[in-house]
């Protein structure tokens, strides 16, 4: 007996296949969902001219507290650059009683007497006491090179403020369009024209201490500003009768310093009971005679704080100058 074929459940099927095509439906619908066109960005009307000058102005009110920083920085730049001259001057102090020593030595008086006899050297006394001056206490080429160096301290400290002060409006300015204020956040962009707008300012400036783009003062510039405060100081101790004067007019010719210490050493022996205590007292005050008129001068004969004081005030109006022409004026 044969056995009975196999019966096909067409509804079963029927449900199968309709699941099926369904399913593959589904997939592609999800598949292919439609993406949606992407949004148009609006672009915004470039700036106007008042809408750019506008901004510069924001910017300049930006940096100001950088100028101000830097001016407050260099207004102290003159006193501690003067102390060079001050510290100088108290160590040299020391060797005022080794001076007095050898100015009362057999050597000396020798010296001295001969000075005053017909077929003498009546400069010879003068001469060694100039001599021993230098060896003892200081040389006017010692001198002229701590004034140089306090000029030099002074230059260097203005530069060093003045990068400082360019990075930080560097950052500053960093919040506006490049519309607006051009490259300046970048380093090399902002130094190079921070160096032709303050070489375009100093061109004009007339001052003592004139710096370069850089922001130092020129070997040239520190010999005249060194040259005049010496000069000054010497003059002024020469019209109040200090110790210290002028050399037979030399100084003023070649504005250097005769330092001749004007001690009466005839007067002093003989009539003073510790004449090396007298000596070594009266060139310790003309020593600090010299440093306050180097340092301090007068209202006449400005000192070396007042010279660096105003080359710092001008500085900074040439500094506020250039960085004005970049910002504002845009050039």
């Amino acid at each position: 007996m044969k056995p009975a074929a196999p019966t096909i459940n067409f509804r079963r099927l029927s449900s199968l296949t309709l699941g099926v095509v369904a399913a593959w439906l589904a997939i592609q619908v999800i598949g292919h969902k439609p993406v949606a066109p992407p949004r148009k960005t609006s672009t915004p009307p470039p700036l106007t001219e008042a809408q750019k000058a506008d901004l510069r102005r924001q910017a300049w009110a930006k940096i100001q507290p950088d100028l101000t920083e830097a001016d407050g920085q260099m207004a102290v730049l003159a006193t501690h650059c003067t102390e060079r001259i001050v510290t100088f001057m108290n160590e040299r102090k020391s060797g005022a009683r080794p001076f007095a020593e050898e100015l009362l030595s057999l050597r000396s008086k020798w010296l001295l007497t001969k000075s005053h006899l017909p077929w003498g050297d009546r400069n010879g006394h003068s001469r060694y006491t100039t001599a021993q001056f230098q060896r003892f206490v200081f040389s006017e080429q010692e001198v002229r090179q701590v004034v140089a160096s306090a000029v030099a301290e002074f230059n260097a400290d203005v530069a060093e403020i003045e990068n400082r002060m360019l990075t930080k409006v560097r950052l500053d300015l960093a919040e506006f369009p490049q519309g607006v204020v051009g490259r300046l956040a970048e380093e090399s962009v902002m130094h190079a024209r921070f160096a032709t707008a303050l070489s375009s300012a100093n061109a004009g400036a007339a001052f003592g201490l004139k710096m370069d783009a850089a922001g130092l003062g020129t070997s040239l510039i520190v010999g005249v500003v060194v040259d005049r405060v010496i000069a000054a100081a010497i003059t002024r101790l020469a019209v109040s009768g200090g110790m210290l004067g002028l050399g037979a007019g030399s100084a003023v010719e070649t504005a250097g310093i005769g330092l001749v210490v004007m001690i009466g050493v005839d007067w002093v022996i003989g009539k003073v009971t510790d004449p090396e205590s007298k000596i070594a007292a009266e060139v310790c005050a003309s020593v600090e005679d010299l440093k306050r008129a180097l340092c301090n001068g007068d209202v006449k004969c400005p000192g070396l704080r007042g010279e660096l004081a105003a080359a710092g005030r001008k500085r900074a109006t040439l500094q506020q100058a250039a960085l004005r022409q970049m910002i504002l004026a845009n050039r």
